[in-house]
């Protein structure tokens, strides 16, 4: 039934179909029970008769239900087979041979061949006729059960019943029959208009074979043969005396590099690997050139068991379109070099560089131009946009600050002005940039295209900010120059002075014309080393200013202090220009400043360090005892019985006593030791860097003993002694103040022991 569905036939009602089956079982069940009727009708006495209708009526319930459950073809054996042993039955019990059923034995055979075949009608006639003598023989025995009566209108019934069947098989074979033809017909006809229209696709396919060049090739892989078109070779530019007939013959035509990824994609495709062949490689062409061709192909028929059989496909020339490959490559390459070329030699221009369209969009911008200016992240953020997009951007992200980035709005009319002359042209552009106010000097140009077409504008702009302030101070300082109470002297790149103030030639007693083209060492004065104007022209260099004190000599020779600062000017390329250096004679000032230091840190009766100075001293050297791990040991002194030398030689004795007192201890403790007076006649020491407390025992005991020898005051002798209390840093304390106090105390205890003499600190740490 699978074979034959409904959709074979628009009408639905060829034999195999179960639209047919169905009309074929609901008439034979309707006649059926109308033969049964008719058979009541006119042959009442005989009511075994009804049995074959009503077992037609059965059979055809049967196979409807099989047709339902099982198909059409299950249906029509039940309803074949079904038919010829009721057929048999029927006439066992109605006279053999002589039974009127046996007239309906052609239709059913004729059946049996319509919903079957041939073989089935001649097993079906064999049957029949098997049966028929079996019925004559089983007469001839007696074996029959006796035959009913069979009257003509009996007889005509079954006459009328088949050729009514017969009638309507005939009619609808003879009606199936014509559809069939003109469906054939019409078939006849749609494939002569294929035809026609394969013909045309043929030829147009030809010809576009024929222009592309390709040819078309199959590969029998059991055979290894290769078969093409050979008139093709020509068009790939191979040899056509010696064709390759096999892949191993075509494969010695491929190039060395390309052989191996030729046979693997070759082998992949065959072992099904991969899904079709598809790419370019190198084969030797006719002249022992090497000519390039790309190759499509794929598996395009298989054997029984799904196994690759043939590979088809086609291959072309692609010299020229490599030649254009490789063309186009190189030219790409020299424009990415070209354009690399120029990228990097405008990025590492410390100048602006740009261009513009029309609409003053930028179409390029150098890294100078995204740092200096618009602030843009790269190279290719400013492609589209223009200047008001930047500064905008700017005071968005400063809106407290409308002022903070105004040059996108002074930059337009520059542009416009350019374009109107239609030539080159110069421009001094300013404005505020990250709030700074920032001068360029400008150059633009039109922007022509290779058709000599204005396009847009190009320009460069160097920033001469601080050139113009230079320039501007060069000229305030022209001004002030004559006026001026400081003196003024400048120098040129080489260093040497071109121009001075009268305040100058007033200090140094040079005059003008006796300074110019000499160089500023003719001031200097011995008092600095070399490796202080080494220092200076170091800072120069790396700092463009200096300023400082430098002691210089005058032209009598007159040594004085000047405090001097010097501040150096750039050309636009970045290069020395000139040097200004700005100095006041600060000798007076100097004096008096050492003089209030010298108050502030020294006694001024003996020249040792104060109490003020003994303490930061103290401190520092502290901080150093940390760092070194060595001891510290500070004296607290106070002269015994002083009060009476003061009191009767007066205190002129007194106070040259204390300065014979401060040059006896100096005596007695190294250079790098510290000695202060803190008032009255209380005198301190720092000894720095000793061993152990017996080095500061070795110090006290030899003050002791030089204090105790007589002082000559004026003729008089006069003898005192020394009280010394000694603490140890950091045996007893760390701490300044408590070292003092300490030591202070030890001097009490050494007074109260008999004076003349020294005591340790008794603390503990």
């Amino acid at each position: 039934m699978s074979q034959f569905d409904s959709a074979a036939n628009p009408e639905g009602w060829e034999p195999a179909s179960p639209e047919f089956m169905r009309m074929t079982l609901l008439t034979l069940l309707v006649g059926s029970l109308v033969y049964a009727v008719a058979i009541r009708w006119i042959v009442p006495d005989q009511p075994m008769r009804t049995l074959a209708p009503f077992g037609s009526a059965v059979l055809s319930l049967v196979g409807w239900r099989v047709l339902a459950t099982h198909g059409v073809w299950q249906s029509k054996r039940v309803l074949g087979l079904g038919g010829l042993v009721l057929a048999g039955l029927i006439c066992v019990f109605n006279g053999g041979v002589l039974a009127p059923v046996v007239m309906g034995v052609p239709v059913l055979l004729v059946m049996m061949g319509w919903l079957f075949s041939q073989r089935a009608v001649l097993w079906a006639s064999a049957l029949t006729v098997l049966a028929i003598w079996s019925l004559v023989a089983g007469a001839a025995l007696s074996w029959l059960p006796e035959a009913p009566h069979t009257t003509p209108a009996m007889y005509g019934l079954i006459q009328t019943l088949m050729v009514v069947l017969t009638t309507h098989m005939t009619l609808f074979m003879v009606t199936s029959y014509r559809n069939r033809l003109n469906e054939i017909g019409k078939a006849a006809d749609e494939l002569s208009a294929r035809g026609i229209e394969l013909e045309a696709s043929k030829r147009r396919l030809q010809t576009m074979i024929d222009v592309s060049g390709t040819v078309f090739w199959e590969y029998d892989i059991a055979t290894d043969s290769l078969s093409y078109d050979l008139s093709g070779l020509t068009a790939l530019g191979l040899d056509t005396s010696q064709p390759p007939t096999n892949v191993r013959s075509w494969l010695a035509l491929v190039h060395p590099d390309d052989k191996h990824r030729f046979l693997g994609l070759t082998l992949g495709t065959v072992s099904t690997a991969l899904p079709a062949l598809d790419h370019d490689y190198r084969v030797r062409g006719a002249g022992g050139e090497w000519v390039w061709v790309h190759t499509r192909g794929a598996i395009i028929r298989t054997d029984a068991t799904g196994q690759p059989k043939v590979l088809g496909g086609g291959i072309v020339n692609i010299q020229a379109r490599k030649q254009a490959e490789v063309a186009l490559q190189a030219s790409e390459q020299t424009s990415q070099l070209l354009a690399q070329m120029l990228r990097s030699l405008c990025d590492n221009v410390p100048d602006m560089i740009w261009a513009k369209d029309l609409n003053h969009r930028y179409v390029f911008a150098n890294k100078a131009m995204c740092e200096q200016l618009l602030m843009a992240q790269d190279p290719n953020e400013p492609v589209g946009k223009d200047d008001l997009y930047f500064a905008r951007r700017q005071r968005a992200q400063n809106p407290d600050n409308p002022h903070w980035h105004t040059f996108g709005e002074l930059c337009q009319d520059s542009d416009t002005v350019t374009l109107n002359q239609g030539s080159a042209a110069q421009f001094e552009e300013s404005g505020n940039v990250q709030g700074q106010w920032l001068v360029l000097d400008v150059r633009k140009a039109p922007f022509v295209n290779e058709a000599g077409q204005t396009v847009g504008v190009v320009g460069t702009g160097r920033n001469v900010t601080e050139e113009k302030a230079a320039n501007d101070r060069l000229r305030l300082a022209s001004l002030v120059l004559e006026h001026s109470s400081e003196a003024l002297m400048i120098t040129d790149e080489h260093n040497t002075v071109i121009e001075v103030n009268p305040a100058f030639t007033s200090l140094t007693g040079y005059s003008r014309a006796e300074i110019l083209g000499q160089k500023p060492s003719v001031l200097r004065s011995g008092q600095q080393n070399a490796d202080f104007y080494r220092r200076m022209w170091e800072a120069l260099k790396t700092d463009g200013n200096w300023q400082g004190e430098i002691w210089n000599r005058r032209k009598d020779g007159a040594v004085f202090v000047e405090w001097l600062s010097i501040n150096t000017l750039y050309d636009p390329d970045g290069q020395p220009h000139r040097r200004v250096a700005l100095f006041s004679d600060v000798t007076e000032k100097k004096k008096k400043e050492e003089m209030l230091w010298q108050q502030a840190n020294f006694d001024l009766l003996t020249l040792l360090p104060n109490r003020r100075m003994f303490q930061d001293r103290l401190g520092v050297e502290l901080k150093k005892l940390h760092r070194s791990g060595n001891k510290l040991a500070v004296f607290f002194m106070d002269l015994d019985h002083f009060k009476e030398v003061n009191d009767t030689l007066g205190h002129n004795l007194g106070d040259q006593l204390l300065m014979q007192v401060a040059k006896r201890i100096l005596g007695c403790v190294r250079d790098s030791d510290t000695v202060a007076r803190l008032g009255g006649d209380e005198f301190t020491v720092i000894l720095t860097d000793i061993d152990n407390p017996a080095s500061a025992e070795r110090v006290a005991q030899a003050v002791v003993s030089a204090l105790v020898k007589p002082f000559d005051l004026d003729g008089d002798a006069v003898q005192v002694s020394v009280s010394v209390g000694i603490a140890i840093s950091p045996d007893h304390s760390s701490e300044p103040a408590a070292l003092l106090q300490l030591a202070d105390q030890a001097m009490y205890l050494a007074k109260r022991e008999g004076r003349n003499g020294y005591r340790f600190s008794q603390a503990h740490t």
